[in-house]
């Protein structure tokens, strides 16, 4: 799902420096979503504390608002030096230009049916992800350095009014959902309607209206934030206008990744030390941020089965609908812009080199899950 400026969760944080007589010796982190968020504000927290630890630099977290700084200009304003370091969710920046803007679209947010977490972790680092990413943007004002720093888990398939299947998706069924998603839906299902934005509203607002009135279906994003944002904190809650299922199977965002971007001058202008206190502070905190937000998913879909709300697999004849439309939509994107194909083609040699021992060399989950004992059985109770 590529993330749009009028998300009611804008994921972006924003650093800039403090100089006292010459020296840096605080940073300020300037975040739009308060300390106290779910899921990332936790995360620019663990960041800044890390960094602190490692680096003995005094990080202080503040609210860009005084900056008037849009958070789809940071990467701009990072690159040419106004400010100094940023942390952002790749797909919400905005280059000055389509073209330029897709050539990044592929990380952080991992397209449909595409890398887990691991996956792309192991791509970014080792996979030649990173080196990429570092030549797209080298030409970008001073140049940017770009490291992952908070990870979140795959986003949702979504809540629903009733159970889904492929006959409802033919026939003019009402969505939201938006980028990467929604163009594999709109391939796969022609008459299938979305929802559009309202200006100056958000999308919690958006989908509560929606399921107000005729919306059918919606997206937003991982079983916590879902949660709390549409079973829990609204009046009414979008169960008591209708929502019947949820679906957890993350097809179409399977990983949501923020990086840290920093001037690659005023980086390299940092001593060893510090240079290396920014990359551990930030390994740790992606290490540290998805093995929390990973156990809080399971919590939360117990919580949403709880209330009521049935707990639902993708059908599998809609899965593969969904895939080879996700393959037709990203080879035509490919081959409008030589960027994003040479991120897509890396990906996929990654995949051909792993393939044997990512298939293979695991045990399959469901195997596990299924010929387990009693004592190993799952909480939450899935409908297949």
């Amino acid at each position: 799902m590529k993330a749009i400026s009028y998300l009611v969760f804008t994921f972006v944080a924003l650093l800039t420096f403090t100089f006292t007589t010459g020296k840096c010796n605080a940073l300020d982190l300037y975040s739009s979503f308060g300390t106290g968020a779910d899921t990332l504000g936790d995360g620019v927290q663990e960041f800044a504390d890390k960094l602190e630890d490692i680096s003995h630099f005094k990080v202080r977290i503040k609210s860009p608002d005084d900056l008037g700084v849009g958070q789809s200009a940071l990467l701009g304003k990072v690159a040419d030096g106004s400010i100094g370091m940023a942390i952002v969710l790749m797909a919400t920046q905005d280059r000055g230009d389509e073209d330029l803007n897709l050539e990044i679209d592929l990380y952080g947010e991992s397209f449909p049916f595409g890398l887990q977490m691991e996956e792309y972790l192991s791509w970014h680092y080792n996979g030649g992800g990173l080196t990429i990413l570092e030549d797209i943007l080298k030409n970008d004002g001073d140049g940017v350095v770009a490291l992952p720093v908070i990870a979140s888990t795959g986003q949702s398939g979504g809540m629903f009014i009733g159970a889904i299947d492929r006959a409802r998706f033919e026939t003019g069924f009402k969505m939201r959902s938006f980028g990467f998603g929604q163009s594999v839906l709109k391939k796969a299902y022609p008459n299938m309607q979305f929802i559009s934005a309202i200006p100056g509203s958000t999308a919690v607002s958006d989908i509560l209206g929606g399921f107000a009135s005729d919306l059918e279906g919606a997206e937003f994003t991982n079983p916590q934030i879902d949660r709390k944002s549409f079973f829990i904190d609204p009046e009414p809650n979008v169960q008591e206008m209708g929502v019947t299922h949820y679906y957890p199977t993350a097809w179409q965002t399977p990983v949501t990744l923020h990086y840290l971007i920093i001037n690659k001058k005023r980086f390299n202008r940092f001593n060893d030390k510090m240079r290396n206190s920014i990359k551990a502070a930030a390994l740790a905190s992606t290490q540290e941020t998805y093995a929390r937000l990973l156990k809080r998913q399971g919590e939360a879909l117990k919580g949403i089965e709880d209330s009521g709300i049935i707990i639902s697999e993708f059908p599998d004849d809609v899965l593969k609908d969904l895939l080879i439309a996700a393959e037709d939509v990203l080879e035509v994107t490919a081959s409008k812009n030589p960027r994003f194909d040479e991120v897509l083609i890396s990906i996929k040699e990654f995949v051909r080199n792993q393939q044997a021992w990512l298939n293979d060399g695991h045990i399959d989950r469901d195997f596990r899950f299924e010929n387990w004992g009693t004592d190993w059985e799952s909480d939450v109770k899935v409908e297949k």
